[in-house]
């Protein structure tokens, strides 16, 4: 076996801990959080959902799809963003200008108010992604 057929095995193989399935990071305040407000944010969010943040891995793949779903949902996704187009809501078809982005995947979606909430855009995103995933 050569060096780099056993490389691209081992990377093939190596899973890399992210969302809610590495430990939550802990950043200096008066340094990192003072120059990037988005950081301290993100930081302040997370810290809200801290219990959520484990090493320990999961016992199936489902079972760590479901984890990071939820923590794109919950830290990820910016909810009630006003568009400047005019859509439906996904869930009932109400026209609205209100949409929740999840920029780490690229998406955006449309709820009225009555929707807007991490149960229904987590579980459209969740469709998204399977969907988007499921073409490679």
């Amino acid at each position: 076996m050569t060096i780099a057929s056993r490389l691209r095995r081992e990377s093939e193989t190596t899973i890399t801990p992210t969302g809610y399935c590495r430990a939550l990071p802990i950043y200096n305040p008066k340094v990192e959080l003072a120059r990037m407000p988005e950081l301290r944010k993100w930081h302040t969010a997370a810290y809200a959902k801290r219990d959520n943040f484990h090493t320990c891995g999961h016992s199936s793949a489902a079972e760590a799809i479901a984890c990071y779903l939820r923590y794109v949902a919950d830290l990820c996704v910016k909810p009630d963003v006003k568009s400047d187009r005019d859509g439906c809501c996904l869930v009932c078809g109400r026209k609205s200008r209100r949409i929740a982005v999840a920029e780490v995947h690229s998406w955006f979606a449309f709820f009225c108010k009555d929707h807007m909430s991490s149960e229904f855009y987590g579980l459209a995103l969740k469709v998204w992604l399977f969907r988007e995933f499921s073409k490679r």
